[in-house]
């Protein structure tokens, strides 16, 4: 039960950074109640798997997402797009078919929207190009 509520304060926190854009983990413990070594590990998760941030620790830390890298595909689409992204991995983790049914067509047209920023990097025709 208790990686549950990890799971899900983890996620809620990507929405908050992704809404926020730039933060500070004394935000983050405020917010989400928790301590500066939970957070920092929760943001270290984040920045694996969901997102691409840049942090910097100190009395001038922040935690910044970055328009850059995979992860940052995420970045590039509307704020809802994201948020049902989230939620689709959530479900996922969760196992809950449920969930990904009901939001099936709506998780397909974000996921469309993915996969085009991913697999159409800008330099893709110039590479094509090279190898005619």
């Amino acid at each position: 039960m208790a990686a549950d509520k990890v799971l899900d304060r983890r996620f809620e926190m990507c929405t908050y950074i992704l809404q926020k854009r730039v933060t500070h983990y004394s935000d983050l413990m405020k917010k989400f109640h928790i301590s500066k070594p939970t957070a920092a590990s929760d943001v270290a998760f984040i920045s694996k798997y969901l997102l691409s941030l840049e942090t910097k620790d100190g009395v001038a830390g922040y935690i910044k997402v970055l328009e850059t890298g995979l992860r940052a595909s995420l970045i590039k689409l509307c704020y809802e797009d994201a948020s049902t992204l989230i939620d689709f991995y959530k479900a996922l983790a969760e196992k809950d078919m449920e969930v990904i049914m009901d939001e099936h067509d709506k998780i397909l047209d974000v996921l469309d929207k993915v996969i085009k920023m991913i697999v159409m990097p800008q330099d893709l025709q110039q590479r094509i190009d090279e190898c005619n």
